[in-house]
């Protein structure tokens, strides 16, 4: 009896933890998007390629944070959650949610790949990190990704899983499996590539101090 209350207690614990952890990164994510966009929306800093890219990615972050997050916090807090009983709006929310998953880290290799083409010792390079290639960029990941989650919204049903509420799930069996490792995949991806274009980046900053010091 007294395991089963410690049991309870500490479940009622890790709730309440995860309440306010989850509601302090929604404000502070919030804040720090507001903040982040007013300074990189400055006419000034709208010409650089990569501030392009950082407004893009806050813009995704903060619709993440309220379009994902948010809905899972009124979820603890109140006990509101539609993904229980509305197949709708489940498949469009998991859709939603995995796709701005995506996008934000996408976002930041990009801006990673813009500094490494603006570090570049070849002039050339250089000239490649534009505005325009920033929105094509920016257009082309964000349809691909968007294109690519499409199938979320078709294979995503209402489940028996644990007890006899149907949950809304993935498809049991191969494609589930297919989620949990494309997902994998997909979180190790952003930073192997986030630190390949730091290393690059960092070496054609440490070659140029190099050729001015020979020089």
């Amino acid at each position: 009896m007294t395991s089963l209350n410690e049991a309870t207690i500490y479940e009622i614990i890790m709730i309440h933890l995860n309440s306010v952890g989850r509601g302090i990164i929604i404000v502070l994510g919030t804040f720090g998007g507001i903040m982040n966009l007013y300074i990189f929306a400055q006419r000034t800093m709208r010409k650089n390629p990569f501030s392009i890219y950082l407004i893009a990615f806050n813009i995704s972050n903060l619709c993440y944070i309220w379009l994902s997050l948010f809905p899972l916090f009124l979820n603890q807090i109140f006990n509101i959650n539609p993904t229980t009983y509305n197949l709708s709006y489940c498949r469009f929310y998991y859709y939603l949610s995995y796709t701005l998953n995506i996008i934000c880290p996408s976002f930041l290799i990009l801006a990673s790949i813009d500094r490494v083409l603006i570090s570049s010792p070849n002039a050339l390079t250089r000239q490649k990190s534009t505005r325009r290639l920033a929105f094509i960029s920016l257009i082309l990941v964000t349809f691909l990704w968007f294109i690519y989650y499409c199938q979320y919204l078709f294979r995503i049903n209402m489940h028996i899983l644990f007890g006899p509420t149907p949950s809304c799930y993935f498809d049991l069996g191969d494609y589930s499996l297919y989620v949990n490792y494309s997902a994998i995949v997909l979180g190790l991806v952003p930073p192997i590539l986030l630190s390949i274009c730091a290393l690059k980046t960092f070496q054609n900053l440490h070659r140029d101090r190099y050729v001015e010091a020979i020089s």
